[in-house]
């Protein structure tokens, strides 16, 4: 996975986590072990990056073959407008 799905998890992390740790009822930090596959030191941080990595790679959208559209017919905002009912059908969000 990419440093960008690390860091969007961190965030997502800290937020979730955010009151218990403010209560001290949780010290969940986010430091990183000296593995090779860079895991958390924590178990709690790092079974819920596991989990948040897989929901990742469990998404596929399918979009069709080339062979399938022509493009010179369509404008790139049909392109697009096609790529984003995709996305949605597999009931993903698309940024505006």
């Amino acid at each position: 996975m990419t440093d960008k799905a690390r860091e969007e998890f961190e965030v997502w992390f800290k937020y979730n986590y955010q009151w218990f740790i403010k209560q001290g009822l949780v010290v969940y930090g986010l430091e990183r072990s000296k593995d090779p596959l860079n895991h958390y030191a924590n178990p709690i941080p790092n079974h819920d990056y596991r989990v948040w990595l897989a929901s990742r790679e469990a998404i596929e959208i399918e979009l069709p073959s080339i062979q399938c559209v022509e493009l010179h017919s369509y404008s790139h905002r049909d392109v697009l407008a096609y790529c984003e009912k995709a996305i949605m059908a597999a009931g993903l969000k698309v940024k505006p």
